[in-house]
C-alpha cells in the first residue's frame, strides 16, 4: 500500500471518530436534559383507549391472581384430603393388626389351657408324649 492510501484510511477513521464523538455528545446532552426536566403530573392525560387498556390490564391481573389463589387453595384441599385418607387407612390397618394380635394371643392362651388340661389327665399326658 502506498502512503497516500494509508493517509486516506486515517482521514476516514478520524472523520468517523469525530462523528461518533459528536453523536455521543448529543446523546449525553439529551440524557442530561431529561434528568433535569420535571414532570408535571397535572399535565398527564390519557386517551379513552389508553384508559380502557389500563383498566383491562388491571382486571386481567386481578383475575389471574384470583384464579391462581383458587388453584392453590384447591391443590391444598386435595393434598389435605389425601393426607386424611391416608391417615384413616393407616389407622384401619393398625386396628386390623391389633385385632389379629389379640386373636393370636387368645388362641395361644386357649392352646396353653388345653395343653395344661391334657397334662393334668393321666391319659392326656400319654397322648402328649406320643
Amino acid at each position: 500500500m502506498t502512503t497516500v492510501a494509508l493517509c486516506g484510511i486515517d482521514a476516514s477513521v478520524d472523520m468517523t471518530m469525530r462523528e461518533l464523538e459528536h453523536s455521543l455528545d448529543s446523546v449525553e446532552n439529551r440524557v442530561s436534559a431529561l434528568e433535569r426536566a420535571t414532570v408535571n403530573v397535572e399535565k398527564i392525560s390519557f386517551s379513552g383507549r389508553q384508559l380502557i387498556a389500563i383498566a383491562g390490564f388491571a382486571i386481567v391481573m386481578a383475575g389471574g391472581m384470583w384464579t391462581l389463589t383458587r388453584g392453590i387453595d384447591d391443590l391444598r384441599d386435595t393434598i389435605e384430603a389425601g393426607s386424611k385418607l391416608q391417615d384413616e387407612r393407616n389407622d384401619n390397618q393398625n386396628k386390623a393388626i391389633q385385632d389379629v394380635r389379640q386373636q393370636l394371643e387368645l388362641r395361644r392362651l386357649e392352646i396353653q389351657r388345653v395343653s395344661e388340661m391334657l397334662q393334668s389327665m393321666p391319659q392326656g399326658a400319654a397322648l402328649l408324649r406320643r
